[in-house]
Order: structure tokens, then C-alpha cells, then sequence
């Protein structure tokens, strides 16, 4: 959806609806792991918010990912978290 169309290309959309449920699947996981904590080890950001981040805000860019997010109840708040951070404004792209 991004970074083929992103050099030319056009992107698959049969591969992209494949692709929704088990986004959708690897998302609630993601999800539940944030129990009432802020971040997903606790208080304060660890390696696994600063590696999972960039991949939050990519698919954030797309419309089916917007909407698949829009369904969790921990990413969203999380994801404007982690954006909210100056290391985060400095490197998240702009939208491709």
C-alpha cells in the first residue's frame, strides 16, 4: 500500500485483503499485552515500544490500518504516546 506505489508500482489488493485478518490477529496481541501499563514493560518506553513504533505509524498511513487500529483499545493511545515523543517527531516520514 506504501512503499511499492512509492516507486512506480501498483499496490496488490488482493494481497492487501488477504493480508486483514492476520493484521487484525497480530494486532490484538499486541494489544493485550499492554495489561494497564503506559508502554508494554511498564511506566516508561523500552526497546519493544521503540521497535514495534515505526510499524504502528506506517500502517497508521494506510487506510486499513487507520481502521484496524481504530478497533484496539491500547494501540491508538499508545501510538499518540510514543508520536508525541521528540525522538518520534525527528523520525517518523512523512506519509509516502
Amino acid at each position: 500500500r506504501l512503499v511499492v506505489p512509492a516507486f512506480g508500482g501498483s499496490a496488490n489488493e488482493d494481497l492487501i485483503v488477504e493480508s486483514i485478518p492476520k493484521a487484525e490477529k497480530a494486532l490484538a496481541a499486541l494489544d493485550g499485552a499492554f495489561g494497564k501499563q503506559k508502554y508494554f514493560a511498564g511506566a516508561t518506553p523500552t526497546l519493544a515500544d521503540y521497535f514495534t513504533f515505526p510499524l504502528v505509524a506506517f500502517m497508521e498511513m494506510t487506510p486499513e490500518g487507520k481502521t484496524l487500529l481504530d478497533a484496539t483499545k491500547n494501540l491508538g493511545p499508545w501510538s499518540a504516546l510514543m508520536a508525541a515523543r521528540e525522538s518520534a517527531k525527528k523520525t517518523v516520514p512523512p506519509a509516502l
